[in-house]
C-alpha cells in the first residue's frame, strides 16, 4: 500500500512500523540487489541468516519454478512443518551448515520431485520412521555430521530410488537388519565415524548395485565372511581404523575384494597383503592398497596363518589364500 497525503495519521504511523521482514520474503532480505530466484534457483549461502524456516520466507515468489533452494552455511535454527509445501517444483533443497536440530513430520510430504536433500552439518539427533515417506524421486541423502544415536527400521524404504546415503560422522551404535527393505539401487552408503560395534548379518543382501561402502572409523570388530555375497559390482569397501577380523576371509573373498582395487579404492583388513599373490595381481597394486588404506603390506603372506585361516573356515566356497584364483 503507497502512503499518499490523505491517509489517516493512524494508517501511515502502522505502515511505517511494519517491519521489511513482514513483507518481503527470503529474496528480497537477503538479496535485495541480486536476481533472486536465478534461473529457478534460490542460493543464499554464508550469509548469516538466523531463525525459522517458515511458507512465509517464498511468498510472493513464483514457486512454480523454483527448482533448488540452498541455504547452507548459515545459523537457521529450525524448520516449521510446512515450510516447503508450497515448492512442489523444487528437485534440490540444501540445508548444510546450520544450527537445526529437529525436522518435524511430514515437512517434505509435498515435495514430490526432489532428488536431492543434504541436511549434513545441522545438530539432529533422530528422524522419524515416516519423515522421507513421500519423496519417491530422492536419489541423494546427506545425513552427515548430525547427533544420530539411531535410525529406525525400514526408515529408507519410501525412497525406491535412492542412490546415495551419507551417515558418517554421527554417533550411531547399531544398525537394524531391515534399513534397506525395498531399496534396491543403492551405489554408494557411508556409515564411517560412527560408533558401530558390529554390521548385521545379509544387512546389504538387497542392494545388487552397491560399489561402495565406508565402515570407516568404527568400533567394529568382527563381519559375516558373506557379508558382501549378494553385491556383485561392489569395488570399494573402507573399514579403516574399524580393527576388522573377518569370520572368514581367505583367498577366494579377498581376491573378490581386491580384483577392482584402483586410485582412490580401499580394501579391508586382515589379512595383510600378498604383494606377490595372484589374488591381487600386482606389487604396484597391492602397495597401492597398502599406502592409501594403511594396511601392513608383507612380502608374503606366512602359511601359518594360511593354515589358520583355513582351519577356521567352514563354509564350501571359502579357499585358501594359496588355492588358484576362482571366479567369485
Amino acid at each position: 500500500m503507497a502512503l499518499h497525503l490523505g491517509m489517516p495519521f493512524g494508517i501511515i504511523a502502522f505502515l511505517l512500523a511494519v517491519p521489511a521482514w513482514a513483507t518481503g520474503n527470503v529474496c528480497t532480505w537477503y538479496a535485495p540487489a541480486s536476481p533472486c530466484p536465478s534461473n529457478g534457483q534460490i542460493t543464499l549461502t554464508n550469509l548469516a541468516i538466523t531463525g525459522t524456516i517458515t511458507s512465509s520466507w517464498f511468498q510472493g515468489l513464483d514457486v512454480s519454478s523454483i527448482t533448488t533452494v540452498d541455504l547452507s552455511n548459515n545459523n537457521i535454527q529450525q524448520v516449521a512443518a510446512q515450510a516447503f509445501d508450497a515448492l512442489t517444483a523444487m528437485t534440490t533443497l540444501a540445508l548444510s551448515n546450520n544450527w537445526i536440530g529437529t525436522i518435524p513430520t511430514g515437512i517434505f510430504a509435498n515435495l514430490p520431485i526432489i532428488t536431492s536433500l543434504s541436511l549434513n552439518g545441522n545438530s539432529i539427533p533422530a528422524i522419524t520412521a515416516t519423515t522421507f515417506s513421500a519423496m519417491p524421486s530422492l536419489t541423494y541423502l546427506d545425513l552427515t555430521w548430525n547427533k544420530f544415536t539411531i535410525v529406525s527400521a525400514n526408515m529408507f524404504s519410501p525412497l525406491p530410488q535412492l542412490n546415495t546415503l551419507l551417515l558418517g560422522y554421527n554417533s550411531l551404535t547399531s544398525l537394524p537388519v531391515s534399513l534397506f527393505n525395498g531399496i534396491t539401487l543403492l551405489t554408494i552408503v557411508s556409515f564411517s565415524d560412527n560408533k558401530l560395534t558390529a554390521v548385521p548379518a545379509h544387512f546389504f543382501d538387497s542392494l545388487a548395485s552397491l560399489n561402495s561402502v565406508d565402515l570407516s572409523h568404527n568400533n567394529i570388530a568382527t563381519m559375516p565372511w558373506d557379508l558382501f555375497k549378494f553385491n556383485p559390482v561392489l569395488v570399494n569397501v573402507c573399514v579403516q581404523a574399524s580393527h576388522v577380523t573377518w569370520h572368514c576371509l581367505t583367498g577366494r573373498a579377498y581376491r573378490w575384494l581386491t580384483m577392482n582395487a584402483g586410485v582412490g579404492k580401499c580394501v579391508p583388513v586382515p589379512p595383510p597383503l600378498l604383494a606377490t599373490s595372484s589374488f591381487i595381481g600386482s606389487a604396484e597394486i597391492a602397495n597401492f592398497i597398502a599406502s592409501s588404506c594403511g594396511v601392513p603390506k608383507h612380502d608374503a603372506y606366512e602359511e601359518e596363518e594360511v593354515d589358520k585361516l583355513t582351519a577356521a573356515c567352514q563354509h564350501s566356497d571359502c579357499v585358501a589364500l594359496n588355492d588358484s584364483p576362482r571366479a567369485p
